[in-house]
């Protein structure tokens, strides 16, 4: 392999792992706002359900 093969590579290799850390990222906020939204419903002690899985609905 020449080193322009090698370095086509190495960018492949570092932009894959930049995708992964960039989706890690996105995951972990995803969580957390899960997480305080679900706080702040408890907080407002307001019943909630979930329907058909994708939905949240809240009743006031």
């Amino acid at each position: 392999m020449n080193i322009s093969g090698a370095s086509n590579v190495v960018s492949a290799e570092r932009a894959a792992e930049s995708s992964v850390l960039m989706a890690r990222k996105v995951l972990t906020v995803q969580r957390l706002e899960g997480m305080a939204a679900l706080s702040l419903i408890q907080q407002a002690h307001v019943p909630a359900s979930k329907t058909d899985g994708s939905l949240l609905d809240i009743y006031a």
